[in-house]
C-alpha cells in the first residue's frame, strides 16, 4: 500500500510555490530483474496516456473478467489499476498562488436556461491566477422537486488554451453558488479575446460532458 504524508510545500523558481505529496517506499526490497519489465510498464502507460487523449476511459467488465483468466490477476486488483490510470491527473503537483499583484477587472456575464454565470474580477499573481465564477438563479419561483435537481453536485471544468486550470472548490446556497480556479502560469494583463470554456460534469473523473459548453469570452 502507498503511504503519504501531508503534502509537503517545494519552492520552485520558475514555477513558485508547488504543492507535492511526499512518498513514503513502502519498502528497500527491489528484484532489479523486473527493471526491465517495469520500464515497459511505463512506457505502455506514457503511450495509453497520449493515445486516449484526456479520455482514459475503463474497460468493460467482460473485458476485465477475461483479462483475469488469462493472466491470472484477480478482478478487483484489474479493477483498481485501471480506475487509478483515470486519476492522472490528481497526481499532479499544484501551483498554489503566490505573491499578490492585483485584482483584475472583469464585469463579465453570460445567461444560460435561466441560470447566470458572472466573473467579476481576476486576482493577478506572480505566479498564477485565480478566477471566481458565480452562478445565481431565482430558486423561490421552484418547486420542491426542482430544488432537489438543481442542487449542486456536479463538477463544473475549466479549459483554458494553453494554460493549466484546476478547481479549488466551490461553494454556495439558496439560489446562488461560486466556483473558484486556479490557473498557471498567471494569466496576461490584458485579456481581449481570451475564452474560457466551462465544461459541467457529473465527477471530477467523469470523461463525459453532461451539456453544451459554457462559453466565455473576455473583452
Amino acid at each position: 500500500m502507498m503511504l503519504f504524508k501531508m503534502p509537503l510545500k517545494v519552492k520552485h523558481e520558475e514555477e513558485g510555490i508547488v504543492i507535492k505529496k511526499e512518498f513514503e517506499r513502502p519498502t528497500d526490497y527491489y528484484d532489479n530483474r523486473l527493471y526491465p519489465i517495469d520500464e515497459e510498464i511505463c512506457k505502455l502507460l506514457q503511450q495509453r496516456k497520449s493515445i486516449c487523449e484526456g479520455k482514459p476511459g475503463f474497460p468493460p467488465d467482460k473485458t476485465i473478467t477475461e483479462w483475469a483468466g488469462k493472466y491470472d490477476l484477480f478482478e478487483e486488483f484489474l479493477q483498481s489499476l485501471f480506475g487509478l490510470m483515470r486519476m492522472d491527473g490528481f497526481f499532479k503537483p499544484h501551483v498554489e498562488p503566490s505573491g499578490f499583484i492585483k485584482h483584475l477587472p472583469v464585469l463579465k456575464s453570460f445567461e444560460k436556461e435561466e441560470e447566470i454565470y458572472t466573473i467579476t474580477y481576476i486576482k493577478q499573481y506572480t505566479n498564477a491566477s485565480v478566477l471566481n465564477l458565480h452562478i445565481d438563479w431565482d430558486e423561490k419561483m421552484d418547486t420542491p422537486l426542482e430544488m432537489i435537481r438543481k442542487r449542486p453536485r456536479d463538477f463544473l471544468e475549466l479549459k483554458i488554451d494553453q494554460y493549466d486550470c484546476r478547481s479549488d472548490g466551490s461553494g454556495g446556497g439558496q439560489g446562488y453558488r461560486t466556483h473558484t480556479y486556479i490557473i498557471s502560469p498567471a494569466l496576461p494583463d490584458n485579456l481581449s479575446g481570451l475564452e474560457l470554456v466551462f465544461n459541467k460534469k457529473d465527477s471530477i473523473f467523469s470523461e463525459t460532458e453532461m451539456e453544451d459548453n459554457i462559453i466565455i469570452t473576455l473583452d
